[in-house]
């Protein structure tokens, strides 16, 4: 169904409250981000930011299905990896290809 940056908010804020591990691969694969602006996107990475400083040399997956739903001006990969300096972020379109990227496989 439809994604509101809110909700994506949300589930960061309540993972990073918890013990969190190193590795986390978010699947959005049957997700609707159409309706995701730019500014929601800045404000996830802003929470993503802000929450994992104890993550230093962690890695984060983001699957998507229809990567151009979530970022129509650009790159989805140039800005997470610009915007989060505290430790690796990707997206992918399968998840085989980011548990590879993760180890995990």
């Amino acid at each position: 169904g439809k994604i509101r940056a809110k909700d994506i908010i949300s589930w960061i804020s309540e993972y990073y409250s918890g013990t969190a591990t190193k590795l986390i691969l978010w699947d959005f694969t049957e997700a609707d981000l159409s309706e995701l602006s730019s500014e929601d996107i800045s404000r996830i990475i802003q929470v993503i930011r802000t929450s994992s400083d104890f993550r230093k040399g962690g890695k984060a997956a983001f699957i998507f299905s229809r990567e151009h739903d979530l970022m129509p001006e650009g790159n989805t990969n140039s800005i997470l990896e610009h915007e989060l300096v505290e430790f690796e972020c990707r997206s992918f379109d399968s998840i085989d290809e980011a548990k590879i990227w993760l180890g995990v496989i």
